[in-house]
């Protein structure tokens, strides 16, 4: 069987029959029709020379990607702990930098970036965020290169009075995980 030319397909000629599928008209040789001999077969070719051509492809499966749904989960427990630091004078990832250093001491930029998960970029705007508040301050370091980072003692102050916040937020996030199919991580005890 030919298939018609696209000169043909864009005038259907009255011996022709159009097929509709995603929005796109394709003649059908009648003559075809007329050979098979009836409606059902006529549908069956119908559908198989439909089914032929290309279609686009389907992005359905990426509703469900690994990526994408825990951006989405990491989204949710986040702002479920800014709503519980608004009183605080804190955004969550400013007290998580705070408490990083007050359990660890100084460190540097890049060692807190490793224990913070935190690219430098968006820590180094947190970090410079923190310093003009004087919550924590650079230290004096014999490389140079190396800018070791302290919480100060109002620092200090501020995230302890914070710590409340935290631990209501961390006390409530539970609901938060389930609703994306998530459990709460083992609690690590204080020591």
């Amino acid at each position: 069987m030919s298939f018609p030319s696209r000169e043909r397909l864009a005038a259907p000629s009255s011996d022709r029959l159009r097929i509709t599928h995603h929005s796109r008209q394709t003649a059908f040789p009648k003559r075809a029709q007329r050979k098979l001999n009836g409606p059902l077969l006529t549908g069956l070719i119908k559908s198989v020379y439909t089914r032929m051509r290309p279609s686009a492809p389907s992005f359905k499966a990426c509703q469900a990607c690994a990526c994408s749904a825990l951006r989405r989960a990491s989204r949710a427990v986040t702002q479920h702990y800014e709503r519980h630091f608004r009183g605080s004078g804190l955004r969550a990832t400013q007290f998580t930098i705070l408490a990083t250093l007050a359990q660890a001491g100084p460190l540097s930029i890049s060692e807190l970036s490793d224990q913070l998960g935190i690219d430098r970029t968006t820590l180094s705007r947190n970090l410079r965020l923190i310093e003009d508040q004087g919550w924590i301050s650079a230290l004096a370091h014999g490389d140079q290169r190396v800018r070791k980072m302290a919480l100060s003692p109002r620092g200090r102050k501020k995230a302890s009075a914070a710590l409340a916040f935290w631990k209501q937020a961390d006390t409530s996030v539970e609901p938060v995980l389930r609703r994306f199919g998530l459990q709460s991580r083992p609690m690590v005890r204080a020591e």
